[in-house]
């Protein structure tokens, strides 16, 4: 009997035209072509679907009786063909290959072509069996597939997003030329894992770690992850990217993990300058509410006053019973009042306009140089006499240079301190002006023995129209120290201060010798 083994065909033995019997029934009930040749490569059987596909070589020529030896060679398949069943023969080797063929319609079909011994006794070739296997619709799949996998791979290549498909093992299948765009490197990553991707960088492993949790929650809860990357580029500038993982699934099946990332770093730049803008807009705003705070407040106390002394004054002038002498002191209390009320709306108006030169950047800076002892001196002899009645002790410290600097600008700085020295210090005690020389520049520095300042409060004094909380019975507008802060680092300086509760505040700044 005909007994189907992995390499061959074997026959036992049976009577000679039993077996032929037997191979033909074999070879008639089957779905493919079938040719049979004897040990003298002779056709012995061949069914019809054997024949079927025209003018080629696979064709009527192989009828039973006909020599293998005497078919003629047409092509390069045709060659193969015959080596391989001669190989068969003498060797008991066997062979599968593919061939396209022409059929009787002159349209193209691919044929599998299996070539197998078929012995009698283990080990002795006696003939040789040809399966053929029409494949011209799996062919014609498979190149549909090639199309589409071409045309959805020429689609991704050219997405600009880095794109890349897992198998259940976290290993590629793809990966697009936006993410890696080395084709060597990209044709090696198919296959591997990011340990392995890493490992070939020749950098830690962390990211790895980082991408293999995330891969295997995605496998395990089957939604998609969502995150952004933060990375330095080789320039040392900061990209963002937007990275998803999702899970691709075929009727419910869990199949692929597909990831892409997009880079972001515009959109977050975007957002930071919209923030930064917010923010801006919302301290303007606060500024904004601090200025009417601070407006409301520092007007209404000199208006009140100077309303007041008006209305005594108006009082002393309609009544005709009142001669000079009863009413100049009278007038000149109230004249003065009003006047000093005047002077203090009219420096809390300048140092409004001066915040704004300022922030606006018109303020003319016209360094020059100066006798910086003779000028701090000179400054502090000025606001003795406008504080008549109180004292400064000037302490003068190292060797006095000279160094270039807009004297108007320190003028102010130094008055503005010594003028908070005076509101805020004890008036049992005098202030002090420490002014230190070194190499390098000039500190001057405003010491006085007053209420002090909470420390938690301290960052917040530079802040415009910010006042501490203990100092609301006290005049001020908040903008004194943004101010000297602002003029001091126009001389490419800094400003400086402590204090204590109760026990008084050093305020002051330095400015370097070279501007």
């Amino acid at each position: 009997m005909l007994e189907r083994t992995n390499n061959s065909l074997s026959i036992d033995h049976t009577d000679e035209m039993q077996k032929l019997a037997f191979l033909e029934s074999v070879c008639k009930s089957s779905d493919h072509g079938m040719i049979l040749l004897d040990k003298n490569l002779n056709v012995i059987f061949s069914n019809d679907k054997a024949v079927f596909f025209g003018d080629h070589y696979l064709n009527k020529e192989f009828k039973v009786g006909a020599s293998f030896k005497n078919i003629p060679t047409k092509d390069s398949a045709s060659v193969q063909f015959e080596r391989d069943v001669f190989r068969c023969m003498q060797f008991g080797e066997s062979s599968n290959f593919e061939v396209d063929v022409n059929s009787s319609s002159d349209s193209l079909v691919w044929l599998g072509i299996n070539i197998k011994p078929i012995s009698i006794d283990q080990g002795i070739v006696s003939g040789v069996s040809i399966e053929i296997h029409e494949l011209t619709a799996r062919r014609a799949v498979e190149l549909e597939l090639k199309r589409t996998r071409s045309f959805y791979e020429t689609v991704l290549n050219n997405i600009p997003a880095d794109i890349a498909v897992f198998d259940l093992d976290h290993n590629y299948l793809f990966v697009n030329l936006s993410a890696i765009s080395n084709d060597e490197l990209r044709n090696w990553l198919i296959g591997k894992n990011d340990y392995d991707y890493f490992q070939r960088k020749g950098s830690g492993i962390e990211i790895a770690d980082a991408r293999r949790a995330i891969f295997n929650e995605v496998i395990t809860t089957q939604r998609t992850h969502e995150g952004i990357d933060e990375h330095l580029r080789p320039d040392g500038s900061i990209a963002y990217k937007l990275r998803r993982f999702f899970p691709y699934t075929e009727q419910g099946e869990l199949k692929l993990v597909i990831g892409y990332g997009i880079d972001v770093t515009e959109l977050k730049m975007a957002q930071k300058t919209v923030m930064e803008l917010l923010e801006k807009e919302r301290g303007l705003s606060d500024l904004k509410t601090q200025f009417i705070q601070m407006a409301s407040h520092e007007f209404r106390t000199p208006m009140a006053s100077i309303q007041t002394s008006m209305d005594i004054l108006m009082h002393y002038l309609h009544k005709d019973d009142q001669d000079i002498e009863t009413l100049a002191p009278i007038f000149n209390r109230h004249h003065g009042r009003i006047e000093q009320e005047i002077r203090r709306i009219t420096e809390i108006m300048n140092n409004i306009l001066l915040m704004g030169r300022l922030d606006a950047g018109r303020m003319n800076f016209n360094p020059v140089e100066n006798n910086i002892s003779a000028l701090i001196t000179s400054i502090v002899e000025e606001e003795l006499f406008s504080h008549n009645g109180r004292s400064i002790r000037l302490i003068e410290n190292g060797t006095p240079i000279n160094v270039n600097v807009d004297r108007s600008f320190i003028t102010y700085m130094l008055k503005n301190l010594i003028s908070n020295a005076f509101k805020y210090g004890s008036e049992d005690e005098i202030p002090e002006v420490v002014l230190d020389f070194s190499d390098t520049g000039f500190k001057v520095t405003v010491i006085d023995h007053g209420i002090g300042i909470p420390q938690k409060e301290m960052d917040n004094l530079f802040q415009s129209f910010y006042r501490a909380s203990n100092s609301e019975n006290i005049q001020g507008t908040g903008l004194g120290l943004v101010i000297v802060k602002k003029l001091a680092e126009m001389h490419e300086g800094e400003v400086f201060g402590e204090s204590e509760i109760n026990k008084g505040s050093s305020f002051g700044f330095f400015i370097p010798a070279t501007i």
